[in-house]
């Protein structure tokens, strides 16, 4: 058994799984719908996914391919500091591939993205939080290749403009089999 902790290759690898789709879906839903209209909006989508990644475990690359389920709710409330916007979504993958070596996986991951954040009068971010916890991906050799299990921790804020004022990311990746 092998294992890594916080790898940058990992990281490019394996976080555009959970993080960012998660997270700009749930923003964009939090903020374009006034509070006023609907102070709670809840979505349950089904997207599409294929892409090629490459395996820790072998160094093969897997071309994949399946499904991204999202269900999320955004809550808002009135305060002296502006509207409050928190949104939890809920993501759910389940894909299959085939990497350059011949060898077939079946891949599930499920996670969480809870977004807090705070919007002026004028429409405009104040502050945004956002914690995303990619509890298990697990990619399954279906032959003797090794399998992959992979656990992601993220936590961002940012300020006003966008600029990330905090980050926290913890990656760790085991290969078993």
């Amino acid at each position: 058994m092998r294992t890594w902790h916080n790898p940058a290759t990992a990281r490019r690898r394996w976080l555009f799984l959970a993080f960012p789709p998660l997270a700009a879906l749930a923003l964009t839903l939090a903020l374009a719908v006034p509070a006023s209209a609907a102070p709670v909006v809840q979505t349950n989508v089904h997207i599409p996914i294929s892409g090629v990644v490459s395996d820790s475990c072998t160094g093969a690359n897997i071309t994949f391919s399946g499904d991204y389920h999202i269900k999320s709710q955004v809550n808002y409330d009135e305060g002296a500091a502006g509207m409050g916007v928190h949104a939890h979504v809920h993501g759910n993958i389940h894909v299959t591939g085939t990497d350059d070596q011949g060898n077939e996986y079946i891949g599930n991951e499920e996670g969480e993205t809870l977004i807090d954040g705070r919007v002026d009068e004028d429409g405009q971010t104040v502050l945004q939080e956002e914690t995303s916890i990619l509890d298990t991906f697990e990619l399954v050799s279906q032959g003797a290749a090794p399998n992959l299990t992979m656990k992601v921790l993220a936590h961002v804020t940012l300020n006003p403009n966008g600029t990330i004022t905090a980050l926290v990311q913890r990656i760790t990746t085991t290969c078993q089999g």
